[in-house]
């Protein structure tokens, strides 16, 4: 089984997006900030394939929490996902270490081919 670490501090943002990917049989972990995401990474980073992190996040934002987990593991595929769309924030993203975006709001059928086609390479 297949699983996705999401980090996101808006608890309905987290509901949608887990009925998202239990709908498709992934298992997923959830993280309410970047600092929980970094800590849960650390101690099962052998079990996640995914992780999906919003950027603006409280106690740790996503941008460090990736810098967290590249240290950790460089090739875990990491979405961004953000209702920010500056290219400040994209560009900061990428120096990080984050593999692709998706914007706010998700849609359902973009996040979906986005993750099967991370996973598949």
């Amino acid at each position: 089984m297949i699983t996705i670490l999401v980090a996101e501090d808006e608890y309905l943002n987290f509901l949608f997006l887990n009925e998202i990917l239990k709908k498709q049989g992934f298992a997923v972990i959830y993280a309410k900030n970047g600092l929980e995401a970094v800590e849960i990474f650390s101690h099962r980073a052998d079990e996640v394939q995914l992780i999906l992190m919003d950027l603006k996040m409280p106690q740790m934002n996503g941008i460090e929490a990736i810098k967290h987990i590249r240290g950790i593991n460089k090739e875990i595929p990491i979405i961004v996902q953000t209702a920010f769309t500056l290219n400040e924030d994209k560009v900061a993203a990428i120096d990080a270490g984050c593999t692709d975006f998706i914007e706010k709001p998700i849609n359902r059928k973009h996040l979906l081919e986005l993750i099967y086609d991370l996973l598949e390479n």
